[in-house]
């Protein structure tokens, strides 16, 4: 479904995209809305899926899990739908996508050694054959959404 989102949305999706602890007063002032008015849009906002949450975004390195993989895997046809399920049961893997193309799934992983990586992948070889490149850098690592920085 798609929500209809006006000027006022867009400038209150840019802002809370960047800086999702803002205050209604904050944001009011930035673009040039009272605080209940601020509130009453990210409301409906919220309502219609539009924000679909808020999240903290954590270092993985300060936690002890600072060496991020990609993990492609490709699956017989009949255990794919069961990826999602599978990968809910690694606690390594932040992201699971299913594909087109050679390969079934597409895993984003986050562990603490190689060791850790190899014993991960050990796994999945139990339902597929995976194949595992680690990320050397992230020169994007989060591009916000919406099309411009807030002025």
């Amino acid at each position: 479904m798609h929500f209809n989102v006006d000027r006022l949305d867009s400038l209150i999706l840019a802002h809370l995209e960047r800086e999702a602890r803002i205050g209604f007063s904050e944001l009011g002032r930035r673009i040039g809305l009272s605080s209940p008015a601020v509130a009453e849009r990210i409301r409906r906002l919220e309502a219609s899926g539009v924000i679909t949450g808020y999240h903290a975004h954590i270092d993985p390195a300060s936690i002890g899990r600072g060496i991020q993989a990609i993990v492609k895997i490709t699956i017989p046809g009949t255990e794919c739908p069961n990826i999602g399920k599978y990968a809910e049961d690694l606690r390594a893997v932040v992201e699971c996508h299913r594909l087109t193309g050679e390969h079934s799934a597409l895993l984003k992983v986050l562990v603490g050694s190689i060791a850790e990586l190899e014993s991960l992948v050990d796994r999945l070889v139990r339902i597929g054959k995976p194949s595992s490149s680690i990320v050397l850098s992230s020169p994007i690592r989060f591009r916000p959404l919406t099309d411009n920085p807030p002025p």
